[in-house]
């Protein structure tokens, strides 16, 4: 009879655990995907850069990225390049929305990452900590790998 009670009582606990793991597992599940970071390797002497990436949303909701930043550089600006009147312009963007399931591309000729001030010019195979802000988001930390491009 005991046996009986001890089974019973630990497949109640089962059945209250599991969809509790499962809950937890689903909020835990990274909203975005940020990848294929690479950084274009730096003329010497000079301090800005560029990076190219991509941000894909996999929340229901919109992301708005509010900062990047890098303790190698100074400032890091999203850009992106308009054509007005027929002329090339590269604009910087104050916020970048992500809408659900939508993926921004960073290219050249596009989006793209500025990298204003950096400490001394980067170099092929090198790599650097860019660290995104979204609001209502914890920091995402990304390593993107200098390239010759």
């Amino acid at each position: 009879m005991k046996n009986n009670t001890l089974t019973e009582r630990f497949r109640a606990w089962i059945w209250i655990l599991i969809p509790l793991c499962l809950s937890a597992c689903a909020d835990t599940a990274p909203p975005l995907i940020i990848s294929d970071a690479v950084i274009r390797e730096m003329a010497p002497g000079r301090d800005t850069g560029v990076a190219y990436l991509n941000i894909e949303n996999l929340s229901k909701q919109t992301l708005t990225l509010n900062y990047v930043q890098s303790e190698r550089t100074d400032t890091i600006e999203v850009h992106q390049h308009l054509y007005e009147d027929g002329v090339m312009k590269m604009r910087p963007l104050a916020h970048l929305m992500v809408a659900p399931g939508e993926k921004v591309v960073f290219s050249p000729g596009g989006f793209h990452l500025m990298l204003f001030g950096v400490d001394a010019p980067l170099k092929e195979g090198e790599t650097l900590d860019l660290v995104f802000e979204f609001q209502n988001l914890e920091p995402v930390t990304v390593t993107a790998t200098v390239k010759r491009l």
